[in-house]
């Protein structure tokens, strides 16, 4: 009867549907590497790292992965810094530890000779660009050339210099009021209550 109104190659893939059963359950979502179906992290990280781990990678046998070391320290990040350092911020800048280091480089109102944009600007957008080559390398197994790290800090730090108008030094604080206001259609408005030590630098929130 399937022959006389299907097509010939058809007709097995009918046939290996099973009919309906009045035991059957409900379809039901189950994660097929476990024995009992439940999902668990511990077998999603198996499953990840099984055709990749190797605790002999020199990658685990390297120094801390501290953020410093990562932005900073280590061989790539320290050769991307030297091709980008003014000569005046040299001495310091290798020695100070996270904090001081960047709250110092951000709050530098230097202006960077050779590309004239303000070295705060560079700072940020050469540590942004460290950033995604080290996520780059540990994820996609992808090794950026300190000079293709420098070249996209710059030119990002440019493009930014150059859309960005230029904000004049404030001297001390704008009192305004501050009030409730109600968020556009469409959005919502979470309201927090935070506090930040201008002498510890510690902040709750």
């Amino acid at each position: 009867m399937l022959c006389a109104t299907f097509h010939p190659d058809v007709v097995p893939y009918i046939l290996g549907v099973k009919c309906p059963d009045p035991s059957d359950i409900d379809d039901q979502i189950i994660w097929r590497w476990t024995t009992k179906g439940n999902f668990e992290i511990r077998s999603a990280y198996s499953l990840l790292t099984s055709d990749s781990w190797d605790p002999n990678n020199a990658i685990w046998n390297a120094a801390d992965e501290s953020i410093l070391h990562v932005l900073r320290d280590c061989h790539v990040s320290s050769t991307v810094w030297e091709q980008l350092l003014p000569s005046s911020l040299s001495l310091r800048f290798f020695n100070l530890n996270l904090l001081d280091w960047i709250m110092g480089n951000l709050c530098s109102r230097l202006l960077h000779t050779e590309w004239d944009i303000p070295w705060s600007i560079i700072f940020v957008s050469a540590i942004w660009q460290l950033w995604k080559s080290r996520n780059d390398l540990v994820f996609n197994f992808v090794m950026q050339s300190s000079e293709v790290i420098v070249h996209r800090a710059i030119t990002w730090a440019r493009y930014y210099s150059g859309c960005c108008p230029q904000r004049k030094r404030l001297v001390g604080p704008i009192c305004e009021p501050i009030t409730w206001r109600r968020p556009d259609t469409g959005w919502i408005c979470l309201n927090v209550d935070g506090a930040v030590s201008i002498g510890s630098s510690t902040s709750a929130i």
